[in-house]
C-alpha cells in the first residue's frame, strides 16, 4: 500500500540557505544573549522575593531588665545590631552591589559545552542557603541579637528562591527572551 510520496530536494536547499546565512558566532551570540536575559529575568523575580532583616526592637530586648542585667542586655545588642543595614541577602543576588538586574546579568559568564549553555544566578551572602531551605537550631540557646530564647527545633525555610523558579518556568521573562529571539531571526532574514 502506498501512503505517498515527499520530495524533500526544496527542503535540502533551504536548509543549505540556512547554513550559509547563519553564522555559527552569531548563533552563540544569541545564545549568551538569551541565557543573560533569563538570568536577568530570574533575577527580576527572586530579589523582591527575598526577605529584608528587620532590626531586633531594644525594648523588647530590654523586657524587664534593670540595672546591670540591662546594660549587659543593651551592649549585647550594640554588638549585635550597631552597624545593622537591612537588605545584605537581596543585595547578595547582584554580588554585593546595588544595581539592576540587567546591568549585574551582563557581568555573568556564560558557559558553553557541547551545542548546552549554562549560567549561574547565585546569592553571595553566606546566609542565602540557610533562610532558603530553613536550619536547624538549639532549643534554649540565648541569642543575644533578638534578646530571646529560641523555642524551635528548626527555622523554617523561606523558599524565595524556588518560589521565583517557579515563576520563571511558568513563563515570567519569557517575552524579553521571544523579542531578542526574534530581533536577531529579522536580522537574518529579513
Amino acid at each position: 500500500m502506498n501512503w505517498g510520496s515527499v520530495e524533500y530536494s526544496g527542503l535540502k536547499e533551504f536548509a543549505d540557505k540556512i547554513r550559509a546565512v547563519v553564522d555559527e558566532k552569531k548563533v552563540d551570540e544569541l545564545a549568551e544573549d538569551l541565557m543573560r536575559d533569563a538570568a536577568a529575568a530570574l533575577l527580576e523575580l527572586v530579589i523582591p522575593l527575598t526577605p529584608t532583616g528587620e532590626k531586633a526592637d531594644l525594648n523588647s530586648v530590654l523586657a524587664g531588665a534593670t540595672g546591670a542585667e540591662a546594660e549587659k542586655k543593651t551592649a549585647a545588642y550594640e554588638r549585635a545590631w550597631g552597624g545593622y543595614v537591612g537588605g545584605t541577602l537581596k543585595r547578595g543576588w547582584t554580588a554585593g552591589e546595588d544595581r539592576k538586574s540587567e546591568e549585574h546579568a551582563k557581568t555573568l559568564d556564560v558557559e558553553k559545552a557541547g551545542t548546552v549553555f549554562s549560567i549561574v544566578v547565585e546569592n553571595i551572602d553566606e546566609k542565602a542557603l540557610y533562610v532558603e531551605e530553613g536550619h536547624r537550631q538549639t532549643i534554649g540557646r540565648y541569642v543575644p541579637a533578638i534578646g530571646r530564647r529560641l523555642v524551635s527545633p528548626a527555622a523554617p525555610g523561606r523558599h524565595f528562591l524556588e518560589q521565583a523558579e517557579m515563576s520563571f518556568q511558568a513563563g515570567a521573562g519569557e517575552a524579553k527572551m521571544q523579542k531578542r529571539f526574534d530581533q536577531f531571526m529579522q536580522e537574518m532574514f529579513g
